[in-house]
């Protein structure tokens, strides 16, 4: 019988992402532990480029050539939706974030976890397989860890950055309004945010993201709807201090001092006051942003490595 093989369906645009990165993370740990596994894209000249790799990649033409339905697996994002049942085969979710996937079966009408050829399903925080598993008793659900890359986003002590604070380009409207509050208080002589600069992280690759967060004192993530928020995660890495609310995923990684009410734009514009009214601002967060780093580097190649295989274990024995 033909061993089973691991295709993973990744979208051709290049914007940079979390989920499309580690779909390619996921094939690397299959293939460096002796599964067979590539990357699907509509060509190769769609390989992603906005982070170094040499991922193995398949056209879905290529793919098609050698296909086997009955022994190999087709792994799909949860945002395709109903049009997961289009596709041939034993299948299985990659279920990136609840609220895209569920928005998506809400639009189309269809709900692909509840196919037959839908062995299981891959979940990226414990939160997600939590809710995951409630919504389908009947599929096994099983949380894979992530790899942050603690070569690319290097720790920088508080002490040394710039006056910076880093923006993602997620819940704009909550973003704005912190943004807005903090500013105009700025302007009225209420805290010394003038001497601050704002820095995007829309669009901008991996080696960029990092740079940035690498020189930024704080960074500002307002998203609720997060499968895991891996920017928040890279930026621990790197010394800065997450501007984010304890909800969801991120419960089980943000500090404790960060507040939980997304309603409530005033704790977050506090604690950034306190950073820039500060005489010595890097003596403020010290402790904090180290144990942030530590909670930071558990996202290791290893133990990503060691979940997707020990998934695929377990899948490989669904009949």
């Amino acid at each position: 019988m033909q061993r089973s093989r691991m295709f993973y369906h990744c979208y051709d645009h290049k914007i940079p992402t979390g989920g499309q990165k580690s779909t390619y993370q996921h094939v690397d740990a299959l293939n460096r532990r002796g599964f067979s596994a590539a990357v699907i894209h509509g060509s190769h000249d769609n390989r992603l480029s906005w982070f170094a790799n040499d991922t193995k990649i398949l056209t879905w033409s290529e793919l098609w050539s050698t296909f086997d339905p009955i022994c190999d697996y087709l792994v799909l994002p949860e945002d395709l939706g109903s049009s997961i049942s289009e596709y041939p085969g034993r299948k299985v979710i990659f279920n990136k974030g609840l609220w895209n996937g569920f928005s998506e079966i809400a639009r189309t009408g269809d709900d692909p976890y509840t196919l037959p050829e839908v062995l299981a399903v891959l979940s990226v925080s414990e939160h997600n397989r939590q809710n995951l598993q409630f919504t389908y008793p009947q599929l096994p659900v099983i949380h894979v860890t992530e790899h942050l890359d603690s070569e690319i986003f290097r720790y920088v002590p508080i002490r040394q950055k710039r006056k910076q604070i880093a923006l993602s380009p997620k819940a704009t409207a909550r973003t704005h309004c912190i943004q807005h509050m903090f500013g105009a208080r700025a302007k009225a002589g209420l805290n010394r945010g003038l001497e601050y600069r704002w820095i995007s992280l829309e669009h901008k690759t991996e080696q960029e993201i990092a740079k940035d967060l690498g020189e930024a004192m704080m960074f500002l993530f307002c998203s609720s709807e997060e499968g895991l928020g891996r920017v928040a995660l890279e930026a621990m890495l790197c010394g800065c201090l997450p501007l984010a609310y304890r909800v969801g995923p991120l419960r089980e990684y943000l500090p404790p001092f960060l507040p939980s009410d997304i309603g409530d734009p005033l704790e977050i514009v506090r604690i950034m006051e306190r950073v820039v009214n500060s005489q010595e601002p890097g003596a403020l967060f010290e402790t904090e942003l180290l144990a942030c780093r530590q909670t930071a580097l558990q996202f290791s190649a290893e133990k990503q490595s060691d979940s997707v295989c020990n998934a695929w274990e377990e899948i490989l024995k669904i009949r």
